[in-house]
């Protein structure tokens, strides 16, 4: 049974050393052996919205499910990003939580805003964990996999199957999520509830499609380079960041209007303040004399 862990005790579990170097050198490895993985799951006969695969990955304290379903809608775009996949959620009460975008992130962050404000930093934090995948674990194991026949919108799901998988995962404690869970309550959507770690875990995916779908557009369909240190979870967990500041009432509204204007949607953040938004649960290396 997990353990409510003290503040102190809390911050300790989450806290970052933001050594620029290593960081990201460790984050490119692991950011690209979860790219092939992905890239590597089986997807012959699929076709989004005719015959998809959800896969399994994450399982809450609370007895959440959170899926990829793929192919997605990307899959069948112009230019097509085959590798394409949507995070689904299915809630404590078995049903299944409505596809959500990041407008339906920033609506969560709002709202836990108005009820624990103090907790915006704990977030900060866990987004810079994913932006790197610090404090992430390797593993490698089977995923329980059904088959989804969609018919005039339907799906009906057979054939369960175990599907390998190597990829570096949340490596959160229990303990942690516990905590967070019981101090930030359960977080209400239009079709139901879930709980705090529910929705990290929920992020996280959505993170690791940003990653494939950028790394696919740039080295395979460019024939370029992929930007290692901002394309992809970085820019993507900037833009949070960035709202996260607003919301903890460190940037004003003009200037995070502004900074959505000029990045068409996609914002920047400065890492000089990961402490501040994090409230120094990041913090940079002493430098020594």
């Amino acid at each position: 049974m997990p353990t409510l862990l003290t503040n102190d005790a809390l911050k300790n579990s989450l806290h970052m050393e933001y050594d620029s170097k290593k960081v990201l050198g460790e984050a490119k490895d692991k950011r690209k052996l979860n790219i092939e993985s992905f890239f590597g799951l089986g997807r012959g006969g699929l076709e989004y919205r005719n015959k998809e695969a959800r896969l399994q990955l994450y399982e809450t304290l609370g007895n959440e499910h959170i899926y990829i379903q793929y192919p997605g809608k990307e899959s069948i775009g112009n230019p097509a990003f085959p590798y394409d996949f949507r995070p689904k959620v299915k809630m404590k009460n078995g049903a299944m939580m409505q596809d959500a975008s990041f407008g339906f992130i920033w609506d969560i962050l709002d709202s836990i805003k108005d009820e624990h404000k103090a907790y915006l930093s704990y977030i900060a934090t866990l987004f810079i964990h994913m932006s790197y995948l610090y404090n992430y674990q390797l593993v490698n194991n089977h995923y329980p996999c059904e088959s989804v026949k969609v018919i005039d919108g339907h799906e009906t799901f057979s054939n369960v199957e175990e599907v390998e998988l190597e990829w570096y995962t949340l490596g959160i404690s229990d303990d942690v999520w516990y905590t967070l869970n019981d101090r930030i309550g359960l977080i209400q959507i239009p079709d139901g509830e879930i709980s705090f770690e529910c929705f990290i875990k929920f992020v996280d995916l959505l993170f690791q499609n940003e990653d494939c779908k950028y790394f696919f557009k740039k080295e395979i369909l460019s024939n370029g380079v992929f930007d290692w240190n901002g394309t992809g979870r970085p820019n993507t967990c900037n833009t949070n960041l960035k709202i996260l500041y607003y919301l903890e009432g460190e940037e004003t509204l003009s200037n995070l209007l502004n900074s959505i204007q000029k990045g068409r949607g996609v914002m920047s953040f400065r890492k000089a303040d990961y402490s501040v938004v994090s409230n120094n649960m990041v913090v940079f290396p002493v430098e020594r004399v």
